[in-house]
């Protein structure tokens, strides 16, 4: 699994402390994720699936792109 995401998003999901959620692929808990969490609970599925989102990039769950982002 691999999700990915611009450099420039990752750097402001960074800045904002967001977290990744394994089992619904979402970008949340923003400004409540420290960078290394895991198995955090995510509030859109429940699951305690949400992981930090550098912890994603370091376990390769997530993948940083050089596209643009709008």
């Amino acid at each position: 699994m691999s999700y990915r995401i611009p450099h420039q998003y990752f750097e402001e999901l960074c800045d904002d402390f967001a977290g990744f959620c394994l089992v619904c692929q979402d970008i949340t808990r923003e400004f409540d994720t420290e960078p290394d969490a895991e198995e955090s609970e995510c509030p859109v599925c429940g699951t305690d699936s949400v992981y930090g989102i550098e912890e994603c990039l370091i376990r390769g769950w997530i993948e940083v792109t050089e596209d643009d982002y709008e």
